[in-house]
């Protein structure tokens, strides 16, 4: 929820912004974390891991060489 539009629908100020800004941003974490439960729900219900949209290289910041994790930029089937 935008607080300006809020604030525009109501036609008032919220007398708590801290307060309204907080809790859009703990809703809009829950909500981030409930799409990402979907996503991996849905993506072991088609038996397949989807490629991450935004990574073109993985940042040299990670010792991926000593790490067992990978960055999937294609599709891949789950092991099983």
């Amino acid at each position: 929820m935008n607080p300006r539009a809020t604030a525009t629908t109501t036609r008032r100020r919220c007398p708590h912004p801290g307060l309204a800004a907080a809790t859009m941003l703990i809703a809009g974490a829950a909500a981030a974390g409930i799409a990402g439960l979907i996503k991996v729900v849905l993506s072991m219900r088609h038996g397949e891991i989807p490629p991450h949209l935004h990574v073109n290289q993985p940042t040299s910041r990670v010792p991926w060489r000593r790490l067992p994790l990978r960055v999937t930029t294609e599709p891949r089937r789950w092991p099983r």
